[in-house]
């Protein structure tokens, strides 16, 4: 009973806001090589919209160019890595919130410490939230950076090779690590441990072409197990082309595409298919996991005024799953801030709940056009020691208010350590 009394003592702190940032089932894109009125960031429907997302500097940004970008997998930020292109922002993590297609706020979190200041090429979360990002070469102080949630702490915790760009990396079901490199075409995965910490890198498979541009990890279908899957273009960046590969590694296997030069690759899990960004014609393409065949699902301003897209992420968590963060507690007892979110389509009453050992409402809102609904509760300390593992248990619901149909979501058990 010492966590239920955790939980009330600290029902007071809970902060319940509306997200608004990236509209449900939509995509954010990132690009660099800005030509005005562009700045960085478009808004993608899958209605085939594509809309410039404005606002950035006017918000405090010292810089247009984005080089990656990432959804929290909480609230309603939208976290930026700085790009040595378009503006002052290079080695910068940022976030932002957008309302409609401006951007209404940003703070710059951190700066990593690459020498000299570079790109940030990719962004992923650990287990307990915190950023993952990665950027430059082995010998400019690149690598694989963890920095804190809160962005009290950065820390390197891998780097690859000497001078290959470290330029892409993705996570699978499993929360393992993977890091694409820009200069040998490899592909190196960190297995995560128990803790939630990585493993040292280690080669899991090279594409013909030297330089990785994108790393997607797709569930499996029918026969064809979870795999990544890999966009890569050749030094002059005039061939592209698109592998897949088993989690276990081998040699990649060559996907068809009529696609000319690719950037990022992204699994959207609500739509079932795979996005791919296009710096050459300015489009969002998407690819049918079954047939394979690629069509287009938006076009940026028919590439007039555009840039360069290069990072694309979806709006595209499940229905009625809650997450919580720390997932790992690892025997701490805090203080920490315990953060839950869950996603319903809009307009529908969504609730999180502890469920286990008793049931206790922790919020319950309205979700906005993002779908997304969450809540926090700061400074949270257990008392009377640490928890087993599992010895709590959250889950999400909503509501359709027009007809009145529940969805609820499965458990999720707390602490995972």
């Amino acid at each position: 009973m010492r966590s239920i009394r955790a939980f009330v003592a600290a029902s007071s702190a809970i902060c319940l806001v509306p997200a608004q940032s990236v509209p449900y089932g939509a995509c954010i894109v990132s690009q660099t090589a800005n030509v005005a009125p562009s700045q960085g960031l478009w808004q993608v429907t899958r209605a085939g919209t594509a809309t410039r997302i404005l606002g950035l500097t006017a918000a405090g940004s010292l810089g247009i160019g984005v080089s990656s970008l990432r959804m929290d997998p909480i609230d309603d930020r939208v976290w930026l890595g700085g790009s040595n292109s378009g503006g002052n922002t290079a080695s910068q993590l940022n976030w932002i919130r957008v309302t409609g297609t401006t951007v209404s706020q940003f703070s710059q979190v951190v700066t990593i410490p690459f020498v000299p200041a570079a790109a940030i090429n990719a962004i992923d979360f650990d287990d307990n939230g915190n950023l993952l990002v990665c950027g430059a070469t082995g010998v400019t102080s690149g690598g694989v950076y963890r920095v804190a949630r809160d962005g009290s702490a950065v820390g390197l915790i891998a780097a690859i090779g000497t001078t290959e760009l470290h330029n892409a990396m993705c996570r699978d079901a499993a929360g393992n690590l993977y890091v694409g490199m820009l200069g040998n075409g490899s592909v190196h995965v960190m297995v995560k441990n128990p803790d939630g910490s990585f493993q040292a890198p280690v080669l899991l498979t090279t594409v013909p072409n030297v330089n990785i541009y994108g790393l997607t990890a797709v569930p499996g279908l029918g026969a064809t197990p979870e795999d990544i899957w890999i966009t890569s273009g050749d030094a002059a960046g005039t061939v592209d082309q698109i592998h897949r590969v088993p989690l276990t590694g081998g040699v990649p296997v060559l996907l068809p595409d009529t696609m000319t030069v690719c950037n990022w690759v992204e699994y959207d899990r609500r739509a079932d298919d795979v996005l791919v960004c296009l710096p050459v014609g300015d489009s969002v393409r998407r690819i049918d996991r079954t047939t394979l065949v690629d069509t287009q699902v938006a076009s940026f301003a028919g590439g007039v005024n555009v840039g360069t897209p290069n990072y694309i992420d979806a709006n595209d968590d499940p229905d009625n799953a809650v997450r919580v963060l720390p997932s790992r507690l690892n025997g701490s007892v805090g203080p920490f801030t315990l953060e839950l979110g869950t996603t319903a389509p809009p307009g529908r009453l969504a609730i999180i709940a502890l469920t286990q050992p008793t049931l206790l409402v922790l919020g319950a809102g309205i979700t906005g056009v993002d779908g997304r609904f969450w809540l926090k509760l700061p400074n949270l300390t257990l008392v009377g020691g640490p928890l087993a593992p599992g010895s709590l248990a959250f889950a999400s619901a909503s509501i359709d208010l027009a007809s009145g149909g529940i969805a609820v979501g499965a458990p999720v058990a707390w602490p995972a350590n």
